[in-house]
């Protein structure tokens, strides 16, 4: 070997301190690597924070809007107009237009001689009633009965390529409990008009008045007004856009002969998604909440689930009884579901966490630490529980149950062979029909295994139970008695700020109006192929109308006359609004 040839690569020997520079470099580029992807994670959090903040954002609120078109007078209505107004409510709440659960299985269109149920003949009254009290609407618009007693009545517009918008009331009513006649303070189907409280305001009592004779009431005033201001200024009576009515009459049990049957109507002639807007009745008015004053719009409404429960067991002598009865063991089914309710939640697109956004940012006297709740995410999971412990308040945040009807025996000393329950669930947004099914199956099969009884469950046998024991039967009430949850209507855009601007204008620029769900049902149900903007809404101060389906509902004139200004103003804002 050469000079210089030697081994290769060889390292030379590390001093100390270079042997400890190596880790000390490799910490610290670990270290900032870890305060890098901390920092990348703090923001990632910090933009998903607000995006959920953004999304559940109060709306935009318009200004009032009053049309140029509008002739509505600001000293109030005469008093002409608010004694006819008010007597108008009065004869519809006095024409008694009942509905009955066992009606939803009867053809209304069946005359009483040829085996129809002679029930339904209240709307033929009912009908003739309307057409001599609103005379003008009923010559200039034109009239349909659908399924022998729903309308249609259409106002055509002048410009054909306009969407039209829908305006829905229903006719019918619960009935009123036998046994609770004597609570009411007037007579249920009397609509008596009482003096002026200390407020000045007259209250009309019976059923009907708020749900929802008041609305349907006040739609036909509020077309009659317009008509007759177009004739008394030599215009032609339509509008720019075509106006339609849909009045049902069984809304009460299922809506599906009277909305139903509308709806169909209404698809096939102008198709879906075809109209502007959609207006119906609420459960949601105008509140006032920590010194604001808010208007809530239902811009979506919860799914339902009609479960009837059967139970069937041998029958014998009251002397010798199993350890359950089948009236024992529906109890038993019930008081299990009552025990293990459904989930609750509030999430960022949570409509009534829309609602309580609107309140923390503009009522002025809520508390500071229910307002930071609201207005942080993470305090969101607590705040539901918190609101779950309200029965009223659980509604908006979930689906609830509630066992309405129970049938069982029919004389004291014999055990009854039969026994049978309906159970009405209100499907929240964040459930599905079969959420709900799957969730009720598995709470009634540990009831079923632990007595040994068999189950059967939305069409699946989950518990073969012993011979002789009994049999559980569940399925839905009715065939229709399933439905999902509406679409959820835009808070932005045009129509809201049509909706919105309108609602400012009758009740006062200091009305906040906020998005709300609603938790009951209505006949929008059917309405959802014809338009995404569908509003529903109980136009009325919530100290102006009490006790919906219960004993001494009533509303007060002045929100009679706020019902028909509000509807009457939507009415001439169409003319040259665009969506």
């Amino acid at each position: 070997m050469g000079d210089g040839d030697g081994p290769l690569n060889v390292r030379p020997a590390s001093s100390p301190r270079r042997r400890f520079l190596l880790p000390c470099v490799l910490a610290g580029l670990a270290l900032g690597g870890m305060m890098y992807r901390h920092h990348v994670h703090c923001r990632a959090h910090q933009e998903r924070v607000n995006a959920m903040l953004e999304e559940a954002q109060c709306p935009v609120q318009p200004s009032g809007l009053r049309s140029a078109f509008s002739q509505w007078p600001s000293a109030g209505l005469s008093s002409s107009d608010k004694e006819l107004y008010v007597q108008r409510l009065s004869k519809a709440i006095q024409l008694d237009t009942v509905s009955y659960d066992d009606m939803y299985e009867t053809d209304p269109t069946q005359a009483p001689e040829d085996g129809g149920d002679p029930r339904w003949l209240v709307h033929e009254r009912f009908n003739k009633w309307k057409e001599q009290e609103w005379p003008l609407v009923y010559t200039h618009m034109q009239v349909e009965y659908i399924t022998k007693y729903s309308t249609i009545l259409t106002l055509p517009g002048r410009d054909p390529t306009l969407p039209p918008v829908l305006l829905m009331s229903h006719q019918d009513t619960v009935p009123v409990q036998e046994a609770t006649v004597d609570e009411w303070d007037q007579p249920p189907f009397s609509g008596i008009v009482t003096a002026p409280d200390a407020r000045g305001r007259h209250w009309i009592y019976g059923r009907g008045a708020l749900d929802c004779k008041s609305l349907l009431v006040s739609e036909l005033n509020a077309l009659e007004r317009v008509i007759r201001e177009r004739l008394e200024r030599g215009e032609d009576v339509r509008g720019e856009r075509t106006v339609v009515m849909s009045v049902g009459f069984d809304e009460e049990v299922m809506g599906i002969k009277g909305a139903g049957n509308n709806s169909l109507v209404l698809q096939e002639r102008y198709g879906q998604d075809s109209f502007a807007f959609i207006i119906d009745e609420g459960s949601t008015g105008i509140e006032n909440e920590y010194g604001l004053k808010v208007a809530s719009l239902g811009l979506s409404e919860k799914g339902s689930l009609g479960a009837k429960i059967e139970v069937d067991v041998p029958g014998g002598h009251a002397s010798k009884p199993p350890r359950h009865t089948g009236l024992g063991i529906l109890s038993l089914l019930i008081a299990a579901l009552e025990a293990h309710p459904n989930p609750h939640t509030l999430h960022s697109s949570s409509l009534y966490l829309r609602y309580l956004t609107c309140l923390a940012q503009h009522a002025p006297d809520m508390p500071s630490d229910l307002r930071k709740r609201i207005l942080d995410p993470a305090q969101w999971p607590a705040l539901a529980d918190s609101l779950a412990e309200s029965d009223e308040l659980r509604a908006h945040i979930g689906t609830t149950m509630a066992a309405n009807v129970a049938r069982a025996g029919a004389k004291t000393n014999a055990l009854p062979e039969h026994s049978e329950a309906i159970v009405d669930s209100r499907v929240g947004w964040d459930d599905t029909v079969a959420d709900v099914q799957a969730r009720y199956a598995v709470v009634m099969k540990e009831v079923a295994e632990r007595l040994n009884v068999t189950l059967d469950a939305w069409g699946e046998k989950l518990v073969d139970g012993v011979e002789g024991r009994g049999r559980i039967h569940v399925d839905l009430s009715w065939p229709s008695a399933g439905r999902e949850h509406a679409p959820i209507t835009p808070s932005e855009g045009p129509v809201w700020e049509l909706m919105a601007g309108v609602v400012r204008h009758v009740w006062g620029e200091n009305v906040v109006v906020a998005p709300k769900g609603m938790i009951a049902g209505t006949d929008t149900n059917y309405m959802k192929p014809l338009s995404k903007n569908i509003f529903r809404f109980r136009a009325v101060p919530m100290d102006e109308g009490e006790n919906v389906h219960t004993v001494n509902e009533r509303v007060t004139d002045q929100a009679l006359f706020g019902i028909t200004q509000y509807v009457y103003e939507l009415l001439v804002n169409l003319e040259g609004w665009r969506e």
